[in-house]
């Protein structure tokens, strides 16, 4: 039979693990209630522990419409009514498409050297 386990910082005695092979069956459910408790405990405590991930500030992305992208690009309105349903930043709304600001800013950044 092995020693009992000593925290050295907080002084909490463990038993040995083979201490269950003695108890009963009242025993061993009295021990697994209390293991979970202590185990959702610590994890509970550990979980307090760690730091929050940041998170993006939720900001509602702005879509322009054909004739703005025409605007900004100095393509004509055909060219964008043409073409634009393949630009990746392209979203279908309806009958009709409007386009990603911040992906049209990402994308004139490409093509121009």
């Amino acid at each position: 039979m092995t020693m009992p386990r000593l925290h050295p910082d907080t002084g909490i005695v463990l038993p040995p693990v083979e201490a269950v092979d003695s108890l009963d069956r009242g025993e061993l459910m009295d021990v697994i209630t209390q293991a979970a408790a202590i185990q959702a405990r610590a994890m509970a405590r550990l979980l307090a522990m760690v730091p929050p991930v940041p998170t993006p500030a939720a900001s509602p992305e702005r879509l322009l419409s054909a004739r703005e992208v025409a605007e900004r690009t100095g393509l004509s309105l055909d060219y964008i009514y043409r073409h634009g349903k393949r630009w990746p930043f392209a979203r279908r709304l309806g009958r009709t498409y409007r386009f990603s600001e911040p992906g049209l800013v990402r994308w004139l950044a490409l093509q121009r050297p």
